[in-house]
């Protein structure tokens, strides 16, 4: 996978676009030949920056980079630093898919009822309600289609294929799709104390959650949290086209994938570690 195509991927969740970094990352300490240790480890930094900037609203990106980047600072000479960087990518990545199955069991006692209601596709919601479903539980799933790019149409296939009933409707009937589930489940691409970074219109499901009095909950792992005073760049605009294409001239396009929600709409936030 190249950086302008990890760039271009507005379909995956959080935890595969990391997957998709890290593999990155393997390729380029594998690839690196020759050099000093110095020229090597700011090549290092520079290729870090790189894939933070493919997708700079993804936590995920950033802890993995800035652990890999002091990792490799730790050491001296060139092939200890492609060995110590190699592991720790590895080792994150296994930490990640660890905790990725560590949020299963505490999610379970809620899916106890008929219907989960969700948005945007949640790489995370997806495995644990799959995993749900394997383990036996009964339930459908409510959802919209997540424009501009319509990933909920592809989260409602993906799960219609394993036999777990859904019904998808327009993102204007969000307050239907909420008031017809039983639970909220959504994912979060960065958290932080106070406030979560999805899909734009999670804050709009979150109002309708506490308007409607369904309990709503946002399913992470913890290598998507960032502490107090570390902040994510600006959320920016993307291509005007998604929405729609040849506008008439008079007519701004503002087309933005990501909101701040604040924490306190949330009824908790589910993680490896238990709920919070």
């Amino acid at each position: 996978m190249s950086i302008r195509s990890l760039q271009n991927d507005n379909l995956s969740g959080a935890g595969e676009i990391l997957i998709k970094a890290g593999e990155m990352y393997k390729d380029f300490f594998e690839r690196q030949t020759g050099s000093g240790a110095e020229d090597f480890q700011i090549r290092i930094q520079k290729f870090g920056a790189t894939v933070v900037s493919a997708q700079p609203r993804m936590a995920p990106l950033w802890n993995l980079t800035e652990r890999v980047t002091d990792a490799c600072k730790s050491v001296k000479s060139v092939s200890s630093k492609k060995r110590v960087g190699l592991s720790t990518v590895d080792a994150y990545l296994q930490s990640y898919k660890k905790a990725q199955a560590g949020v299963v069991p505490f999610c379970l006692p809620l899916l106890g009822v008929k219907t989960v209601c969700t948005y945007s596709r949640s790489s995370l919601v997806r495995h644990v309600l799959f995993q749900a479903k394997s383990l036996g539980y009964q339930f459908a799933v409510c959802l919209t289609e997540s424009r501009p790019m319509m990933e909920g149409r592809l989260l409602a296939s993906e799960l219609a294929d394993t036999g777990i009933p859904v019904t998808l409707m327009a993102d204007a009937a969000m307050s239907r799709a909420v008031e017809q589930g039983d639970v909220v489940f959504v994912g979060a691409d960065a958290y932080w104390e106070n406030k979560i970074v999805n899909k734009v219109g999670t804050d709009i499901l979150a109002l309708l959650a506490n308007l409607y009095r369904r309990p709503i909950f946002v399913l992470t792992t913890t290598h998507k949290y960032l502490p107090p005073g570390v902040s994510l760049p600006a959320e920016t605009e993307h291509n005007s086209d998604e929405l729609w294409p040849e506008a008439p001239c008079g007519v701004k396009i503002s087309n933005r994938y990501f909101i701040d929600v604040p924490r306190r709409l949330f009824s908790g936030i589910i993680t490896e570690e238990g709920r919070e």
